[in-house]
């Protein structure tokens, strides 16, 4: 998520436009290393192509309703 956030900040630096008027967002697809300790969500296979971009269009679907866009 720091990632996110931090990159949220950047853009809002260089672009005026408000933090208030934007959201991070994070769509954990699992991971290619299933031994790490550190990894923060499921351990699951990592998922790839057209299942990822279904999970990327699904949600965006849903927030435009929501949020605009």
């Amino acid at each position: 998520m720091g990632i996110t956030v931090g990159k949220l900040t950047l853009y809002t630096d260089c672009t005026g436009v408000p933090s208030q008027r934007r959201l991070p967002v994070v769509l954990d697809c699992g991971t290619n290393n299933l031994a790490d300790p550190f990894y923060i969500s499921r351990l699951q296979k990592r998922v790839h192509g057209e299942k990822c971009e279904q999970l990327v269009d699904d949600f965006t679907d849903a927030a435009k309703p929501k949020y605009g866009g």
